[in-house]
C-alpha cells in the first residue's frame, strides 16, 4: 500500500495557473495570420492592365485586392492570381495594396505606379555574355537569389549620361543591392557608394565613350 501526501494548497493553485497559461498558448499559436507576404510584380504602368500574383501566409487566399488609390483596382482571377488595372489618370508614385478575404484585411505591401515601359523577365543575364539589352526610359521588374548577379547591358554614346536605380528597398524588399558598371572588357566604371539616399541605391554616369 502506497501513502501519497496530500498537495498543499499554494502548490496546487501554481500548477493551476500553469495549466491556464499553457493552455492560452495553444490557443494563440493555432491562430492563423492573415498576411500578404509578397506582390509580383510590384509595379505598373499608367494606363494599362496586368497580372499580379500575391502570396499569402499559411495557404491562405485572398479574393479582393483594396489599393489606397480608386484609380487602381484589382480583379480576383484565380487562387494567388489577380488582373490589376491602373486607370490613366492615376499620378505615378508609391501605393499601398492590401489583401481582403475571411479573416479580413492583411498588412500592406507596396505597389509603384510609374510612366515608363516596364520589362518582366525571368531574370537578368547570368554573365555579361547572355546580358538583358535596355533602352533609356525603361523599368526592369524581377527577382534575384541571395549573393548572385544579374546583368544588363545599356549602349551609351560618349559624353552621354544614364542615371541607373534600384527601388528595391522602396518595394519593402530586404534586399541590399550593389549596382557595378562595368564595360566591354567586364572593367569596373563605377560602384555604387555605400551611403546613398535611404532607400535607393542608385548610379550617375557619364559615358567616356
Amino acid at each position: 500500500m502506497r501513502f501519497s501526501p496530500p498537495i498543499p494548497r499554494a502548490l496546487r493553485g501554481l500548477c493551476l495557473l500553469a495549466l491556464l497559461c499553457v493552455g492560452n498558448l495553444v490557443v494563440q499559436a493555432e491562430m492563423p495570420v492573415f498576411r500578404l507576404d509578397a506582390v509580383f510584380p510590384p509595379s505598373g504602368r499608367v494606363g494599362t492592365a496586368g497580372s499580379l500574383s500575391v502570396t499569402i501566409a499559411d495557404g491562405l487566399e485572398a479574393r479582393q485586392l483594396v489599393f489606397t488609390h480608386p484609380g487602381l483596382n484589382g480583379e480576383w482571377k484565380e487562387k494567388g492570381r489577380f488582373e490589376v488595372k491602373i486607370a490613366p489618370d492615376v499620378p505615378p508614385g508609391r501605393y499601398e495594396v492590401r489583401a481582403a478575404g475571411s479573416l479580413g484585411f492583411s498588412n500592406p505591401r507596396a505597389f509603384l505606379v510609374g510612366m515608363e515601359e516596364q520589362l518582366v523577365p525571368a531574370r537578368g543575364g547570368a554573365s555579361q555574355a547572355d546580358a538583358l539589352e535596355l533602352k533609356r526610359g525603361t523599368s526592369v521588374l524581377g527577382k534575384i537569389t541571395a549573393a548572385t548577379s544579374d546583368h544588363f547591358r545599356l549602349r551609351l554614346q560618349e559624353g552621354e549620361r544614364a542615371l541607373i536605380l534600384c527601388e528595391a528597398q522602396t518595394l519593402d524588399s530586404r534586399l541590399l543591392p550593389i549596382l557595378e558598371l562595368l564595360d566591354g572588357t567586364a572593367q569596373k566604371m563605377a560602384v555604387t557608394p555605400l551611403k546613398t539616399v535611404p532607400g535607393l541605391t542608385f548610379l550617375d554616369f557619364r559615358a567616356p565613350k
